[in-house]
């Protein structure tokens, strides 16, 4: 299944690579891992507060199974790799990592960071 999801999103960027928008891609030489490219130019954010000055950007979710982890582009140019019970510094707000799926990450304010 996640063969058929990063398939998917490789798709979806071959159709963006045609268009004006470039497309942010990453991904991991290694076998054992699976890293999904990045979409973020042209989706909808499937939540009104995912994206807005100051929040971070998923670019990179990668691993296996359960063990997932995501690379975030912060505001200040930073990108920390985080997986499930991270802390990370939105604004003034310390918030934890509740979840990362393929589908992006969770915070622990119920907010969501899309890839």
């Amino acid at each position: 299944m996640a063969a058929q999801v990063q398939t998917a999103q490789l798709k979806r960027q071959l159709e963006e690579a045609g268009s004006d928008t470039p497309a942010a891609a990453t991904i991991a030489p290694s076998a054992p891992g699976l890293t999904v490219p990045s979409q973020g130019a042209g989706l909808p954010d499937s939540t009104a507060t995912s994206r807005g000055p100051g929040r971070p950007q998923v670019l990179e979710i990668s691993g296996k199974g359960s063990a997932l982890y995501a690379v975030l582009q912060m505001p200040d140019g930073s990108r920390p790799e985080v997986t499930r019970g991270s802390r990370v510094t939105i604004g003034k707000a310390t918030l934890t990592v509740s979840r990362v799926s393929l589908s992006g990450i969770t915070l622990s304010d119920g907010s969501a960071l899309p890839f």
